[in-house]
């Protein structure tokens, strides 16, 4: 993926990212490196109020939490170099410290901000409605303690959800092991399902994608975004 530090996407992602540096401790996981290189690059020439930590990583970026006792604001991209930005949500989350989380989607897909939601993510952006000023409203809400869903976002999802049938949470999930190749039977196996009911859903995800056959249905499911 190419990045062009000069862009608009990159101007806003800067600006959310020195306006949560004026409040609080931040650790991001951000991608493309590219970026995450500029970023890092420009914060060390400016004198920060806060911590500032960067990473390509999920790895590194929570073995890095792990080792503060400060709180910190983690902002995590949903694409990284080594996996999905909801798999750190999940993870940071899940810890006995567990931070205040901004997300970066790159999709505006329901079943994609649901888990997001369920994993208790705290501020959840579409990169591509940075820049409106409502990342101000997101920062008071954080300050607060609140969460927060930029009203973008909030209003593709429903109308969405009113507009195409989306796929639910579990079928996002069936759908990634079937992407990986795995049977009926493994799959209901792994989430405790009969494989006659995992049949149903692979039935329904191709209904719901168009798609002919499980191998079609896993491309699409790459093309609509379920799939990072």
């Amino acid at each position: 993926m190419e990045f062009d530090p000069d862009s608009l996407v990159f101007n806003a992602r800067y600006d959310l990212f020195q306006l949560l540096v004026n409040h609080f401790n931040v650790i991001a996981c951000l991608y493309p490196r590219l970026f995450a290189v500029t970023v890092a690059r420009i914060s060390s020439h400016r004198q920060n109020k806060k911590k500032v930590k960067i990473f390509t990583l999920q790895s590194e970026a929570l073995a890095y939490f792990e080792q503060q006792p400060e709180p910190a604001v983690v902002i995590i991209c949903q694409r990284l170099e080594d996996g999905s930005g909801l798999d750190l949500l999940k993870q940071l989350k899940a810890h006995a410290r567990s931070p205040q989380c901004l997300l970066l989607l790159l999709n505006d897909h329901a079943a994609i901000v649901e888990e997001a939601q369920q994993l208790g993510a705290d501020a959840i952006f579409l990169e591509s409605s940075l820049g409106n000023g409502e990342i101000n409203l997101a920062v008071e809400c954080l300050l607060q303690g609140k969460t927060y869903i930029d009203s973008r976002l909030q209003a593709i999802a429903d109308y969405r959800k009113a507009q195409k049938d989306e796929l639910t949470q579990r079928e996002v999930t069936i759908l990634r092991l079937v992407a990986e190749g795995k049977t009926n039977t493994e799959i209901g196996q792994e989430l405790h399902l009969a494989s006659s009911t995992v049949r149903e859903y692979v039935q329904t995800i191709m209904r719901k994608l168009n798609a002919r056959d499980r191998t079609s249905a896993a491309i699409a499911g790459l093309r609509e975004g379920y799939l990072t």
